[in-house]
């Protein structure tokens, strides 16, 4: 398994003219709430889209096992069913992952066996070197600028689960030269612009950066224990879409 602060690198071919992210995360396969028709929509869509890629952001398997929170009575599946409906769902789409990271469910595995069913679903996939346990730093080129010659937009992208919405947002501030955060966790759907102040010490000037924050819709139905918690239930209809530009530094959101 590669270290966190190993960066996954991806050069896109210059014709490219951009190209849609579709994260994915908190679907939770195994739980009685997984919306699996949801699911296979998404996959449908993220196949049949040309310039379609994918970022995993964790707990994809609920894995509830004897000493977590989840009640075992109540799984639709084994952990080990789970792993295997995972790859068979990931695998419909593995050429177009980016970059994966487990979630907090996927973590029971490695505190109570010391195994991660995440990584082992992305070792059979055979592309292992796009994992990493807690966090992607993924740098990503594509197309050729409209500014800078024969030069490639050059993109960074941080993928983690994610904590508390707080905490989520006030990390973003400690990571630099980053456009896009996506993160899960929270099941708070969210999309934030944000900002930050550069002092570049090259050219003596100050100035403002913008880059975005987005929170990824659960697969779940609404009910359990996400009622019992009293989470508020999102719109889960809509699959998110995040468009990369490849001729000028631009990164759109919208709902497909």
């Amino acid at each position: 398994m590669l270290n966190d602060f190993s960066m996954i690198v991806h050069k896109l071919p210059t014709e490219c003219s951009h190209i849609n992210i579709y994260p994915l995360g908190d679907v939770h396969i195994g739980a009685k709430t997984c919306n699996l028709e949801l699911l296979s929509k998404w996959v449908e869509i993220v196949k049949n889209d040309p310039f379609g890629y994918v970022v995993i952001v964790g707990d994809i398997m609920n894995m509830g096992l004897k000493r977590s929170k989840s009640n075992i009575y109540e799984e639709a599946l084994n952990p080990l069913e789970q792993k295997e409906l995972c790859y068979k769902i990931l695998f419909q789409v593995k050429d177009k992952i980016l970059a994966g990271c487990s979630g907090n469910h996927e973590q029971r595995g490695v505190r109570e066996v010391g195994t991660n069913p995440l990584y082992d679903v992305f070792c059979r996939l055979q592309i292992e070197h796009l994992y990493r346990e807690n966090a992607c730093f993924i740098k990503l080129n594509l197309g050729k600028s409209k500014d800078h010659g024969q030069r490639q937009v050059s993109y960074g992208i941080v993928v983690t689960h994610g904590s508390t919405s707080n905490k989520d947002e006030r990390w973003t501030y400690a990571v630099d030269n980053c456009d896009l955060f996506i993160n899960g966790h929270t099941h708070n759907v969210n999309h934030r612009p944000l900002g930050k102040i550069r002092m570049d010490l090259n050219t003596e000037t100050v100035k403002l950066i913008g880059y975005q924050q987005i929170v990824v819709v659960p697969f779940q139905t609404y009910g359990g224990y996400t009622l019992e918690k009293k989470y508020l239930p999102n719109h889960i209809e809509q699959f998110q879409k995040i468009t990369l530009d490849g001729s000028r530094k631009r990164v759109g959101y919208h709902f497909q």
